[in-house]
C-alpha cells in the first residue's frame, strides 16, 4: 500500500494554486482574444458577401430592358473591385502575426513566481513587464525569452538585476514574422 504525504508548507500549496489559476486566466484570455478576432473576420467576411449580394441585386433590377452591354460593363467593374478587395484582405491577412499562438507559446514557460503585469503589442515587437519574486526566476524567464527562435534584439535593462528579490522587469523584443511562420 502506498502512502503519499503533502509535505508543503500552506504558503507554498497557495503561491501553486495562484500561479495555476493565472496561468489558466492568461489561457482563456487568449483563446477569448483568439475567438474574438475570428468573430470580427466572419463578421467581416459577412459584410462583404452580403454587400456583393446587394449589389447584384440592384444590377438585376435596375432597368431590366436596359441595355445588356452597359449591364454586363458594370458588372465587370464590380467584380474587379471585389477582386481588388479580396486582395486586399490576404495581403493584410499574410503580413499579420498570428500573436495568439506566440503569446501562448510564451505563456507555457513563465516561471511560477514571475507575474506578468503588462504585455504591449506593436506592429512586430513585444514589451513585457512583470514582477518577479527572486532574481533566479526572472534569469530563467529571459532565457526563455531570449531561447525562442521567433524573438530577436531581445533588451532587458540590467536594472532587472539589481535586487535580489521582489521586483518589476520590462523586456522588449522584436518579433521576425519569417520564423514565426517557418517554426510554428
Amino acid at each position: 500500500m502506498k502512502v503519499i504525504l503533502n509535505l508543503l508548507p500552506d504558503k507554498e500549496k497557495q503561491r501553486e494554486k495562484e500561479a495555476k489559476i493565472t496561468k489558466s486566466a492568461l489561457a482563456i484570455s487568449f483563446s477569448f482574444v483568439f475567438f474574438a478576432i475570428i468573430l470580427v473576420l466572419g463578421f467581416f467576411g459577412l459584410q462583404q458577401i452580403l454587400k456583393i449580394e446587394y449589389e447584384a441585386a440592384k444590377i438585376e433590377n435596375s432597368d431590366s430592358q436596359g441595355d445588356l452591354y452597359s449591364r454586363t460593363e458594370n458588372l465587370e467593374k464590380f467584380l474587379k473591385e471585389i477582386n481588388l478587395r479580396n486582395q486586399q484582405i490576404i495581403k493584410i491577412n499574410s503580413e499579420s502575426l498570428n500573436w495568439y499562438d506566440i503569446l501562448q507559446d510564451i505563456a507555457k514557460e513563465i516561471p511560477a513566481d514571475i507575474k506578468i503585469t503588462q504585455l504591449k503589442i506593436d506592429k512586430n515587437s513585444l514589451k513585457i513587464t512583470g514582477f518577479s519574486k527572486t532574481r533566479q526566476d526572472y534569469i530563467s524567464f529571459e532565457n526563455v525569452i531570449k531561447n525562442k527562435p521567433y524573438l530577436e534584439n531581445v533588451k532587458t535593462p540590467v536594472s532587472n538585476l539589481v535586487s535580489a528579490n521582489d521586483f518589476f522587469f520590462n523586456i522588449e523584443a522584436d518579433v521576425n514574422k519569417d520564423k514565426v511562420k517557418k517554426d510554428r
